[in-house]
């Protein structure tokens, strides 16, 4: 089984700790919707300090904006809609979408990709395979 290891804390009554691999067929997707639980969990993981580090806009999400910005942008294209990444019907990662122009051939589709994974599972090897699974899907789509 190829698969990454993965560790993290689920919320309920008190913390539990869940360990153990992470395969290709356990990462699946749902659609992110424009309501304020999945904004408020984007802008979490958005605003973590490993995530403002690595982004091109380092400055922290206020919710009021982002609310506004998550409604009118995120979903702005209908094929391109958002997604979680999810493990075990847990919300661990998002990927969202933009229409990008091909910088070859201006007659193919292109778009580019955010992601980012949950704070308690990053480094697990997780972005890779939920970006290798979207290839294959895309694959199927062309």
């Amino acid at each position: 089984m190829e698969g990454v290891e993965c560790t993290y804390q689920t919320k309920g009554r008190g913390f539990k700790k869940v360990s153990g691999m992470v395969s290709r067929d356990e990462i699946g997707f749902e659609i992110v919707r424009p309501i304020e639980s999945h904004a408020m969990l984007v802008m979490k993981w958005r605003n973590d300090p490993e995530s403002l580090k690595a982004s091109f806009h380092q400055e922290p999400k206020i919710w009021n904006y982002f609310w506004k910005e998550f409604n009118e942008e995120y979903f702005s294209v209908p094929e391109l809609f958002p997604l979680f990444i999810t493990h075990q019907g847990r919300k661990i990662g998002f990927l969202r979408f933009r229409n990008q122009n091909d910088p070859i051939d201006p007659n193919r589709k292109c778009c580019e990709v955010s992601i980012n994974i949950a704070p308690e599972v990053r480094g697990k090897g997780i972005g890779k395979i939920s970006l290798q699974e979207l290839r294959k899907i895309a694959k199927k789509r062309s």
